[in-house]
């Protein structure tokens, strides 16, 4: 029992000794593992987490100079506007087509500005004299609101008005299509001309902004281009301005969505806000005492804004210290952000400063959650990691600690226990050892017992072999790679046994699962019977059968697998030993490269290009593998002929040029170069064409070849382009060499490419020096804008017509020059022309023209240009008045459709002496006709205009209005003839009837004496009437006789008119029906009294007897009643509620062309009525003065044969007491 203790402590493993035996093997190969792999773990998270940290800032920056040159462009774009406004006016002022000192020109000049360009907010000039003229436009909704407070009427986004300013107010209204005042909206005091901003602007010569100010109108931040303007002798004569709204650059701002949460804000060198993307400090102001004020960044509500402002200050000493751009982080509170400041200047002193921020959260938000997710997949890693290195050390220690336990029982004298071979490599050889030292322990203690034990001995010894024999075959079947089953013969092909790793394979819990059910179930597609019996004719044949086959486990996954089958005999009786091998990766690869094989095969096929492999051998022989389908479509013959003989291709080569790359080819081969050569190959067909070879080749050591892939392009196309371009070249090179005119070949960046010979004469600088320079550098300062403006043209494929810009020359002069210009291959072909002669006719012509069409536009008469064929040429803004055409429509018209049917081919026997010269001028009186056919007189003067051959150019009509001459003239005739038998009438009947009382004749008669002087009474009231309709007429409408209004009820003065005509009424049997209200009116009431009963007396007269007459006053709205607005022309009164009285009539009513002339003087609609029914003509005429002073309008309207109604509306008095009830009736 000693000797068994001291073998058990040498069988101990000398390599422990040094452990401590507390710790366990498994834990020795564990923690090294973990420890080294949380190392890694840690070192890998903390590089990439650095090299994130520096990738973020990077980015960020690249965002914040990108989104500043983005806003720099806008503010390019968006303050260039009002400049080039302001640049242009000063220079018509300068140039003389723009007279300042003429307001109506002006205001033309502004007006049109102003509707072309619906982004500017306002534009005007102020006069040195104090005087000044602006348009506006309504911008904002504060700048609607405001108005609506001022005015009481809220004016839309986009509207227009107009500020007339002077020394004492400053007022504004709203305009008409023409630009032209119609309404007076509000005034307040104005800025004298010696205010801040105008002294400080008068001070600077040149073209300029002013300092961001508040706009008194809209309380908005603005900032106003100035160019002042001068006359001939350097006399300062105003200031054209346009401002721009600096809350609209805020909208922009606030558009720019390029981080979550960053912030734009621009700000002048003292702190100042000019705009901000923050919606509630768009306005860039603060109320301070109820005024507004200009806030500052550091005051900003905004915690992002107020940091950098913070910022700013405490690390460069203010914003006024930045010079450049600048890029930094700020880590104060809200929150980190990266920042990057930028200057913003212009040539107009504009200095600015762009600051966009972005938080940082807006990059790192994602990057930090990632890392979370990092954390977690690096503990999840891991915790993998331990487990995998927990199960490999107990994979590797059980066979150690089985033999262990052996080793315990061998010293123990337990020898039936056995030693277990298991494991793999030394481990199992380890095992074995011990088991051959257990043997020869337990020969050696049989030994020393003695013979008698020698039979047992043996018996236990067989027993050890049978029993390491099964274990042995145990541990084949359980621990193989292989899924293994034990299957009946077919038919049934039922499942006997299986090993574990097929529990693995088909992920079954336990081979109660398997065993039992039909080997053919467990296949994705089971084999039929007839299939079934096919291996099993085969197994009898061949003593085994192999195959591959796909499966399903009981998850539902599939798998394919190699299965070979084997008749065994097993306890006698017959069975199969089936062996199924997991082959589902081989078989992916094989599956992935059949499709990269078909892929590969179809990309060759179809690809333009001739591919082709071949094996070239060290004697210069060759020989050719594989040819795509594409070399076919070069060379016209099939891959097949093309494989079969080597020689095809090379024979289809031009033999002169294979002498030249023959050479190069097989040296590139040889040496491993990829190189590629350009030769002509004769086609099937015949045709010649060009073909591009690329060889690419690698040497094959074991098999002495260099294996080669030829890549073959057709470049028959490009090299015909190649050659037309070099024909192109040579042919430009000649035309730049014979051309007369300026040739120019310049890109994009602005450089001149080539010019030709022409430029030295026209600049006076050498070809040398100016190819290859900036052409901008030549172009003079005012045109540099137009010239970039024409090349962003360019870029953006548009061709450039006729433009014209100054260049310098050699001797500081500039030379105007004129362009024709396109882009080709972003390189700009232009070709120009040295206009300055020209130019300089041009001003001295339009000079001429504009004081011609000064003249021409003024003149009060109609005046044209007429073409020999009679056709209009142009036609002046009187003539169009006088005829009622537009201007576009008189010059699509011919002289002779303006004239009368009845003037026209009268007398055309002075055309001809005219347009030959023989007679100066003709004039004549004629008649025209308007658009609406109204026949208009006139006193037409022509002349012809001769070119310098004597022929006739064009002829100038001049036509005078002689209808207001022909008008009086006929009125006068009415007037004589209407006064002459007025006044002869009673003057007759009363020289007739005192003759015959002056002879006695009626001495004895009494009663008849009585009544001739009557008769004489009668004439002369009559007499007394005429005379003082004409005066009182007169009176009124000289405005001699003043007519005192005082409040009136309008039932009172109705009631007075009828009661004044009631006895003529009932004379004529005529009832009188009338409906009034209780309004008050302002009015002359004996005035309106008789104009009531002039009109009701006209319905008396006219109405058969025994009808009626309707008198009705309403209160209606004045702007809805559409006679009112045609009787104003389209404007609307002054006023909004009116009285309307109207008098109906059922008497023989009024010819519709006789409905406006009634209201004139002595106007009858029949010339016999003044004699049938008396009056004087004058009635109507007074009422419509009387009606018109009281700011009324009287019209009438009228159905012949069914009675006429007269209207007349006068303005009411709306007050408390003006309750307008129409239940005031009479008859």
């Amino acid at each position: 029992m000693e000797r068994h203790k001291i073998l058990a402590k040498n069988l101990k493993l000398k390599d422990l000794r040094n452990y401590p035996e507390n710790i366990a093997l498994r834990w020795l190969l564990v923690i090294p593992l973990v420890l080294q792999t949380v190392g890694a773990t840690a070192l890998v998270g903390y590089l990439s987490y650095q090299s994130g940290q520096q990738i973020v800032e990077s980015l960020a920056y690249q965002l914040l100079q990108q989104t500043s040159e983005r806003v720099r462009d806008r503010l390019d774009s968006l303050l260039q506007t009002p400049q080039q406004i302001v640049a242009a006016n000063s220079l018509e002022a300068k140039q003389g087509t723009l007279n300042v000192n003429q307001p109506e020109q002006l205001q033309q000049q502004l007006w049109q500005q102003m509707r072309f360009n619906s982004s500017l907010p306002a534009n005007g000039f102020w006069h040195e004299k104090g005087s000044g003229i602006s348009y506006r436009r309504v911008i904002t909704q504060e700048e609607s609101a405001l108005t609506g407070q001022l005015t009481g009427q809220t004016l839309p986004i986009g509207t227009l008005y107009i500020s007339k300013n002077s020394l004492q107010q400053r007022q504004f209204y709203l305009v008409d299509s023409q630009g032209k005042p119609r309404k007076r909206l509000f005034q307040f005091k104005p800025d004298p001309p010696q205010s801040a901003w105008y002294f400080q602007a008068k001070a600077k010569p040149q073209q300029h902004w002013t300092d961001v100010q508040i706009n008194p109108v809209a309380s908005i931040l603005q900032v106003t281009a100035i160019a002042p303007v001068y006359d001939t002798v350097g006399k300062f004569q105003g200031l054209f301005t346009s401002n721009y709204l600096l809350v609209e650059l805020s909208a922009f701002l606030n558009t720019l969505n390029f981080s979550p949460k960053g912030k734009i804000f621009i700000i002048e060198p003292s702190g100042d806000l000019v705009a901000t993307s923050v919606s509630s400090e768009a306005m860039a102001m603060r109320q301070v005492n109820g005024q507004p004020t200009r806030l500052a960044a550091i005051d900003s509500q905004d915690e992002l804004t107020r940091a950098v402002a913070q910022h700013l200050r405490q690390q460069f000493g203010g914003p006024h210290r930045l010079q450049a751009a600048q890029q930094f982080h700020v880590s104060a509170a809200p929150e980190p952000a990266f920042v990057q400041v930028t200057p913003y200047r212009d040539r107009y002193g504009l200095n600015w400063l762009m600051v966009l921020v972005m938080p940082d959260s807006d990059f790192m938000a994602q990057i930090h959650a990632q890392n979370q997710r990092t954390i977690l997949l690096g503990l999840a890693t891991l915790g993998v990691t331990i487990t995998l290195g927990f199960l490999i050390a107990q994979r590797i220690t059980k066979p150690l600690h089985r033999l262990n336990r052996s080793a315990r029982h061998i010293a123990q004298n337990q020898f039936d226990q056995g030693v277990p071979v298991t494991g793999v490599g030394e481990v199992r050889q380890l095992s074995q050892a011990f088991q051959q030292m257990a043997e020869q322990l337990q020969l050696s203690f049989q030994l020393r017992t003695g013979y008698q034990r020698e039979l047992e001995q043996q018996v236990a010894e067989r027993t050890a072999e049978l029993a390491h024999s099964r274990d042995l075959r145990e541990a084949i079947f359980n621990e193989s790679t292989d899924a293994i089953f034990l299957v009946e013969p077919p038919p049934t092909t039922r499942i006997l046994d299986c090993n574990q790793r097929a529990l693995e394979l088909f992920e079954v819990a336990s081979k109660a699962e398997l065993v039992g059910i039909q080997g053919a179930s467990l296949q994705k597609h089971p084999y039929t019977e007839d299939e079934i019996a096919e291996v099993a004719a085969e197994i009898e044949q061949k003593g085994f059968w192999s195959g591959e086959i796909e499966y399903v486990t009981k998850t539902g996954k599939c798998f394919w697998g190699n299965l070979a089958a084997k008749p065994i005999t097993v306890a006698g009786q017959a069975m199969q030993l089936v062996r199924l091998t997991d082959i589902s990766d081989r078989k992916q690869l094989e599956l992935a490269l059949q499709q990269s094989e078909v892929k590969t095969k179809n990309i060759l096929d179809s690809t333009i290009a001739g591919i082709a492999s071949m094996r070239v051998f060290e004697d210069g022989t060759w020989v050719i593998e594989q040819v795509s389908e594409g070399a076919e479509s070069i060379c016209g013959y099939s891959t097949e002929a093309l494989t079969q003989d080597n020689q095809l291709w090379i024979s289809l080569i031009l033999a002169e040029d294979w002498e030249v790359i023959a050479p190069q080819i097989f040296t590139n081969i040889f040496a491993g170069a990829t190189f590629a050569y350009e030769y002509r190959l004769l086609h099937k067909d015949g045709r010649l064409r060009w073909i591009s070879q690329t060889n690419n080749s690698f040497w094959n050591e074991e098999q002495r070849y260099w294996n080669v892939t030829a890549i073959s392009v057709d470049i028959t196309d490009r090299k015909q382009t190649e050659l037309e371009l070099q024909a192109k070249t040579e042919e430009l090179d000649r035309f730049f060499s014979v051309a007369l005119d300026l040739l120019c070949i310049a890109d994009l960046d602005g450089y001149f490419r080539r010019l030709n010979q022409e430029w030295e004469k026209t600049l006076g600088y050498s070809l040398q020096e100016l190819e290859g320079r900036r052409f901008l550098d030549f172009v003079h300062p005012d045109d540099i804008a137009s010239t970039l403006d024409e090349m962003s043209l360019l870029a953006n494929q548009k061709a450039s017509l006729n433009f014209a810009n100054r260049y310098r020359c050699r001797d500081g002069s500039y030379r105007w020059i004129e362009w024709r210009s396109c882009l080709v291959d972003k390189l700009v072909y232009a070709a120009a022309r040295d206009i300055t002669d020209r130019r300089k006719a041009e001003l001295a012509l339009r000079q001429s023209e504009q004081k011609f069409k000064g003249a021409f536009d003024t003149i009060s008469v109609g005046m044209a240009l007429v073409s020999p064929a009679g056709g209009f040429i142009e036609v002046n803004a009187a003539l169009c008045r006088m005829l009622d055409y537009t201007e576009d429509e008189l010059l699509k018209l011919r002289l002779e459709d303006i004239e009368h049917p009845g003037d026209r081919g009268v007398d055309t026997s002075w055309l001809e002496p005219i347009l030959s010269g023989a007679q100066p001028s003709h004039q004549a009186e004629r008649r025209f006709l308007s658009k609406q056919g109204k026949t208009i007189w006139g006193l037409m003067n022509l002349a012809v205009m001769h070119n310098t051959q004597a022929a006739p150019l064009y002829l100038i009509v001049q036509i005078a209005d002689l209808s207001d001459r022909h008008r009086l003239d006929t009125m006068k005739d009415e007037f004589i003839s209407i006064v002459s038998h007025e006044l002869r009438t009673p003057l007759t009947a009363i020289r007739g009837s005192l003759g015959i009382l002056k002879a006695g004749v009626l001495s004895d008669e009494p009663e008849t004496a009585q009544q001739m002087l009557d008769v004489a009474l009668r004439s002369t009231d009559r007499l007394v009437r005429l005379v003082n309709d004409i005066l009182n007429l007169e009176r009124l409408e000289s405005g001699k006789a003043i007519l005192k209004k005082e409040p009136c009820e309008m039932s009172d003065l109705i009631a007075q008119a009828v009661e004044s005509v009631q006895a003529i009424a009932d004379q004529a049997k005529i009832s009188i029906e009338w409906t009034s209200i209780a309004a008050s009116v302002d009015v002359a009431p004996d005035a309106i009294v008789q104009t009531l009963t002039n009109l009701l007396s006209n319905a008396i007269k006219f109405s058969p007897m025994g009808c009626s007459i309707s008198l009705k006053a309403e209160v209606r709205d004045a702007i809805s009643l559409p006679v009112s607005k045609q009787l104003l022309q389209g404007q609307a009164p002054s006023y909004t509620t009116c009285v309307l009285v109207s008098i109906a009539d059922q008497g023989r009513g009024i010819p519709p062309e006789k409905l406006e002339s009634i209201f004139g003087r002595f106007q009858q609609v029949d010339s016999s009525d003044s004699r049938q029914k008396g009056g004087t003509g004058l009635g109507l005429a007074i009422c419509r003065s009387i009606v018109q002073q009281h700011e009324g309008q009287i019209w009438v309207e009228s159905i012949l044969g069914k009675g006429s109604t007269f209207y007349f509306m006068l303005p009411i008095q709306e007050n408390e007491g003006n309750n307008f009830d129409n239940s005031l009736n009479g008859r």
